[in-house]
């Protein structure tokens, strides 16, 4: 996927979160656009991590991202 077309995901107002799946069939769901970094090759998709045990961050390489599906959750302002 293009890194213009996740960064103007992240940049929408107000943000909506969304799922990327992989061409391997992985699931990466970004919840907030603090949660996602995108260079022109790369992404990295964070989660918080449990019980203080730090966050946890997935390298993606942007063209294995298949495609980017809107979840079903509020609006992030």
């Amino acid at each position: 996927m293009a890194p213009e077309q996740l960064r103007g995901m992240l940049r929408k107002q107000p943000f909506h979160p969304f799922r990327l799946v992989m061409s391997n069939g992985n699931t990466y769901d970004v919840m907030g656009p603090e949660w996602m970094i995108v260079t022109a090759r790369s992404s990295a998709v964070g989660y918080p991590g449990e019980s203080g045990d730090g966050d946890v961050i997935h390298w993606l390489d942007n063209d294995h991202i298949a495609e980017a599906k809107p979840l079903e959750a509020e609006p992030v302002h």
